[in-house]
């Protein structure tokens, strides 16, 4: 093979022009899609699975088992409250049964729940093979169900968490909980914030570069909108009770004093991290399920959703609300007037995009033609549990009321009706609508109905009375309470009604499981939607779609009905990926084509991984360094075996074939409607260029069609024929440019042929998906660090003494360990635009020198320790001062250990000027690393001078 040819391949295993055509049932494109997306039989194949719809089913499975779980434990207590003087539980037995009822309600039911429904549906819905990391999507999936298993394993032993789901401090610290249990709670929930983390962006990059072409932001379903905004919610809020878990663990363990009020802590700390993360956590639950709402009952109606730029707009403006009220929750531990009134008033302003969307599904129904199936009934149901649980919400907002009600009854009702009232029917009725696409089969149209109303008495019966508990003063968390309070009746009819939703809960599960196996069989489309999901066989392939869409509108499968002469989203005929695992990444806000991506194919790693986090997690709290160090070496080895570096870009290289140009549906190279610029048509020009290209095709045919005909005119001589001729050609030209103009405005608007360019393959920096990963990862951490500065600046404030109490830190080391810290990150740089000039012992030598600068940080960082006069224990900014800087030094170690594997695989060949997305990723966590720190350097070291001086 000649050196041209050599460097052809080599081109051309970084970028080609995708095929653009069909892929009918049956076919060998079909069949071969299916080899190379199913995952291997047996129990094997299922545990090494990443498939994005099998992990959905397994949340929503899973969830539901939490659920029945939760609603046992809520059972045994309502039994215990149904009567005064309840003798079933005891305190310690009640305690520890409200607070697993919940958390499981909350972190292993609802949002899991949810997740299960955006794993399954976000690819179909946006047009997509999988979600932009499926190994990571199996991790977080494992990784919720090791920390349910490990929450849930406390209970055997009788150390199960006790101290209710807010876990308030003081009565969780060691001096009124001295067993394991507040341990296991706060290292199982460390593990849940690590699924719900990764999870989420999974969601976040997903939904920026995994979608359809043509699919722009504001052709996105609203359930991606409220999945997206939750995951972005859960980024910047889940750090904050996860560095409040882990503050309570090292006062547990450590002996720090964050929590201790004798050495100068502050318990309020607790509830200022807590509702950070709960009050957003809020809308975490609600605003996906809002999503099902607003994108499957509209098809109920007949109609598209009433306002949908108001609804999505709404939608990001209550979590960006919900983020500045969580001192809502803190009213009456001594806020000063001005933050109350602020708080009051914001707390009040959520409720206005809510009731826009409220708006929107009431105008949906009313100009639309409601369908009166089951997944309806569900969703009017949710309408009427989110107005009384907004209503009460709002009426908390009242700081005078809030005082009277805060810590009763009442507050028990509107979280029944926020967190389990707006998820659960949502969620039932999202079920009962895609379990077609879920399972092939449909439910029972009759008992659906009797189970809906089951559902709807029992939880109103159960729940409505306890805002009346709670108005006559009954206290929540109490285990018992003596006759003659008024609250006998209240709690009898509240247990009933617990019973008669339980009943329905059950009765909804059956139902599901009957009708997987004996259900009618399903159609691609039941429901006659408007969504991508429903273009697809029922149960969607594993493929998803043979030929990925595109897509011009937001009901794709509307468009003939909605507007019969603008049909243009193509279904069809699309790209057609089948080098391996591909898929299409676009740009984040237009949908345009920009790399093809190579997936993953399945592996063990991700369950390993969560195996051995669970197993130290476990270590930590049996304080077992033994367990702790296997646990962690373990996880080392997933890690290393999930991200070692493939020579290839994972699958075979394309093969040259693959550089043809691709054809457009009338016969024409695609390039020929291409810039030569290498940029791309809109959708109109290419429009016009196809029919351009058509119009004269059928110019040229209409020509040679004359001619013949005017030869056998000749031969006839005869004038009246050549008449008719004329008249016939006319009518023949007439109904030909007429079907061209039908076919123009049938085909399309964003045609194949505006699409179709080369596209690099695997590509580097942005391109890459593991940089928005990495991106989203950084984002969360810069979160985890701002909530550890917050907590610094909030103890200081609230301490009189001298701060630090051991005289100022030495600056002149510190600002030298921070410039060698930062030049570090220059030679990170220059070895990333080195490998891109194909320099990689160049590339390896400026690795090596960044490794040395962070060991000599690290060094230098560890001497400054060991020169200080105080410990992690020795008072409160001794607990601070540690924590962040160790902290911080842990990151430092994680990069130290990156940036070497980086320097081997350099070393080896790994990495080239096309194919070197590690580098740029592992480069871009170093960075961060080194910035975070200026932070640091300045809260540590610069303000402690500046107050002072003050």
């Amino acid at each position: 093979m000649s050196t041209a040819d050599t460097d052809r391949r080599a081109r051309l295993a970084y970028r080609r022009a995708p095929e653009i055509g069909e892929a009918g049932p049956g076919s060998a494109a079909e069949r071969r899609l299916a080899a190379l997306w199913e995952s291997r039989p047996g129990w094997r194949g299922w545990l090494a699975t990443v498939d994005h719809k099998r992990i959905g089913l397994r949340y929503i499975v899973t969830a539901f088992a939490f659920l029945l779980a939760g609603g046992a434990e809520a059972l045994v207590m309502r039994i215990q409250l149904a009567q005064p003087n309840g003798t079933l539980l005891n305190p310690e037995q009640y305690n520890q049964l409200f607070t697993m009822h919940g958390v499981t309600m909350i972190f292993l039911y609802a949002l899991p729940v949810l997740s299960g429904f955006a794993n399954y549906l976000w690819p179909l819905m946006l047009g997509s093979r999988d979600m932009a990391f499926p190994r990571l999507n199996a991790f977080s999936y494992w990784v919720f169900v090791a920390a349910g298993a490990f929450l849930y394993a406390s209970f055997p032993l009788g150390e199960a968490p006790n101290g209710g789901w807010f876990n308030y401090v003081p009565l969780t610290t060691l001096d009124y909980s001295r067993g394991p249990n507040i341990d296991v709670y706060a290292l199982g929930m460390i593990l849940l914030g690590v699924s719900t983390t990764v999870g989420a962006a999974n969601f976040v990059v997903t939904l920026l570069r995994m979608r359809a072409p043509g699919m722009s932001i504001d052709r996105l379903p609203i359930i991606v909108w409220g999945t997206l905004t939750a995951s972005f919610a859960n980024l910047f809020a889940v750090p904050a009770v996860s560095l409040a878990f882990l503050l309570l663990w090292l006062d547990r363990n450590v002996g720090t004093h964050f929590f201790d009020v004798a050495a100068g802590g502050r318990p309020l700390l607790w509830q200022h991290l807590f509702w950070m993360f709960a009050h957003p956590w809020v809308y975490v639950v609600v605003l996906p399920a809002m999503g099902i709402v607003s994108d499957a009952m509209p098809t109920f109606c007949r109609r598209p959703l009433v306002a949908y730029a108001a609804v999505a707009v709404s939608t990001v403006a209550t979590m960006l609300i919900g983020f500045e009220v969580w001192v809502h929750h803190m009213f009456a531990t001594g806020i000063a007037p001005l933050a109350l009134a602020f708080f009051g008033a914001a707390s009040m302003l959520i409720s206005v995009p809510s009731a826009v969307a409220v708006f929107a599904w009431l105008a949906t129904i009313w100009t639309g033609r409601p369908v009166f199936k089951t997944p309806f009934l569900y969703f009017a149901g949710f309408v009427l549990m989110f107005v009384i649980g907004g209503v009460s919400g709002v009426m908390t907002a009242a700081v005078p009321l809030d005082w009277q009600l805060t810590e009763t009854y009442f507050i028990v009702a509107h979280l029944h009706y926020v967190l389990l009232g707006i998820n659960v029917f949502p969620v039932l009725g999202g079920i009962a609508y895609w379990f077609p696409k879920f399972t092939g089969r449909m439910m029972n149209e009759r008992f659906g109905k009797l189970t809906f109303f089951v559902i709807l008495i029992g939880f109103n019966v159960g729940f409505f009375p306890m805002h009346l508990s709670g108005l006559f003063g009954m206290p929540r968390r109490i285990y018992t309470y003596p006759p003659g309070m008024g609250w006998d009746t209240t709690n009898l009819v509240t247990s009933l009604g617990s019973f008669v939703l339980g009943a329905g809960v059950l009765m909804f599960v059956g139902h599901a499981l009957w009708s997987m196996k004996r259900g009618a069989r399903a159609s691609a489309d039941p429901w006659g939607a408007a969504g991508l999901e429903w273009s697809v066989s029922s149960p969607a392939p594993a493929y998803n779609f043979a030929a990925l869409p595109i897509v011009a509108s937001r009901h794709p499968l509307w468009e003939a009905q909605l507007a019969p002469h603008a049909r243009r989203s193509s279904l069809r005929r699309g790209y057609l990926l089948a080098d391996g695992r591909e898929a299409l990444g676009v740009t984040p806000l237009s949908g345009r084509p920009d790399v093809i991506l190579k997936m993953p194919d399945d592996t063990s790693s991700p369950l390993a991984l969560a195996l051995f986090a669970t197993l130290a997690c476990a270590g930590l709290a049996l304080r077992s360094p033994g367990i702790v160090a296997a646990g962690a070496l373990g996880c080392a080895a997933a890690m290393l075996a999930w991200l070692w570096p493939r020579r290839s870009l994972g699958q075979r290289e394309p093969p040259l074939a693959a550089a043809a140009p691709a054809r457009a549906p009338n016969g024409t190279d695609v390039a020929h409607t291409a810039h030569a610029d290498g940029g791309e048509h809109t959708g109109r020009a290419a429009v016009a260029n196809a029919t351009n290209a058509t119009n004269a095709t059928n110019a040229t045919n209409a020509t040679n069609a004359t001619n013949a005909t005017n030869a056998t005119n000749a031969t006839n001589a005869t004038n009246a024929t050549n008449a008719t001729n004329a008249t016939n050609a006319t009518n023949a030209t007439n109904a030909t440019n007429a079907t061209n103009a039908a076919n123009a405005a049938n085909a399309a608007g964003a045609t194949c042929a505006a699409y179709a360019r080369e596209l690099p393959v695997g590509s580097a920096g942005e391109h890459a998906g593991g940089w928005w990963g990495m991106a989203t990862l950084i984002a969360t951490e810069a979160a985890l660090f701002g909530y550890l500065i917050f907590s610094y600046f909030y103890l200081q404030s609230q301490t009189p003494e001298r701060w630090p109490p051991e005289g100022l830190p030495k600056l002149a080391l510190a600002s030298f360990n921070t410039a060698v810290l930062v030049s570090s990150s220059v030679f990170v740089w220059l070895a990333d635009r080195l490998v891109a000039r194909r320099r990689p012992r160049a590339a390896s030598v400026a690795l090596a020198v960044a490794i040395a600068l962070g060991a000599a940080f690290a060094l230098i960082q560890w001497h400054e320790w060991r020169g200080h006069l105080y410990g992690m224990t020795a008072h409160l900014y001794g607990s601070l001062y540690f924590t962040i800087t160790g902290f911080h030094l842990a990151h430092v170690v994680v990069g130290l250990a990156v940036l070497a594997a980086l320097a081997f695989w350099t070393m080896r060949g790994y990495f080239d000027d096309r194919r070197r997305a590690a580098l740029s990723i592992g480069g871009l966590y170093w960075h961060f690393v080194d910035i975070v720190w200026l932070f640091i350097f300045t809260t540590l070291y610069l303000t402690p001078i500046w107050l002072r001086g003050r």
